[in-house]
């Protein structure tokens, strides 16, 4: 697999390339110094702002069940209390509709979306950051295990309407 490209920055971060996010975010920097997120076990309790029976969270909470707890047999549970995964929609950090920030930071993964849709979209970039820093375990403890680095990672759409065009001649 390909390693991050990685470029020194004044900032005290370095900047990255994720490997195998697609699509590319537009903005991803290593965190020098912060302590990675490590944990393992059966299941992954995600922190979530506000009610976790609101429909706000259900696509992220989808995303995060069908991308990760399928493919390693873990069990996603929302609750209402802070954990290892955090799901928070906030209008103040991200940069408009759609629009996300996954930080992965003192032994925290926080994803902040400006609306459902950005919720679900870092959903899916964390999602494919567990996929690419997981391992599972051998023989009697099979459980995975996931150890991703200290990153940041900003990301919106490009533009407001997105379209595409089929031309079939």
């Amino acid at each position: 697999a390909p390693a991050a490209v990685v470029a020194p920055s004044n900032d005290g971060a370095a900047r990255c390339r994720a490997p195998l996010v697609w699509p590319p975010p537009r903005r991803c920097r290593l965190l020098r110094g912060a302590p990675e997120l490590e944990f393992r076990g059966a299941e992954i309790v995600v922190g979530v702002s506000g009610d976790p029976s609101d429909a706000t969270f259900d696509a992220a909470l989808r995303t995060l069940r069908v991308e990760v707890g399928a493919r390693f047999g873990v069990r996603v549970v929302p609750s209402t209390d802070a954990h290892a995964v955090s799901l928070t929609v906030c209008t103040k950090t991200t940069a408009g509709p759609e629009a996300y920030r996954v930080v992965v930071a003192g032994g925290v993964a926080a994803v902040s979306g400006f609306d459902a849709a950005g919720l679900k979209h870092g959903a899916s970039t964390l999602a494919q950051l567990l996929r690419f820093h997981a391992s599972c375990g051998a023989g009697d403890d099979a459980l995975a295990s996931f150890k991703l680095p200290a990153l940041a990672i900003d990301d919106a759409p490009d533009a407001r309407c997105r379209a595409a065009v089929l031309d079939a001649r």
